[in-house]
């Protein structure tokens, strides 16, 4: 099985669901998942980068947000988060 296969709409939707509760190290862990097996997908990126910026860790934000932006140059929100990076 593929790593692609092997991760589901579900993941996506639980990494939401640990960010809206706040636990955004266990959000970071699903957006990984969802990120890696799906690289040409800038949403997984989006997230895996918010997540990492809501627990200060800039530079792995920055990276991911930056991925996210080289996929999909006209996506908003992901200029907006990045924006939020000090």
């Amino acid at each position: 099985m593929s790593a692609a296969s092997s991760v589901s709409a579900g993941d996506l939707d639980g990494g939401l669901a640990d960010f809206r509760r706040g636990d955004f190290a266990a959000a970071e862990e699903r957006f990984a998942a969802v990120a890696a097996a799906r690289a040409d997908d800038p949403v997984g990126q989006f997230y895996l980068g918010s997540a990492r910026l809501q627990q200060d860790r800039n530079r792995a934000a920055l990276e991911a947000l930056d991925r996210a932006l080289a996929l999909r140059p006209a996506f908003p929100e992901a200029r907006l988060a990045r924006a939020r990076v000090r």
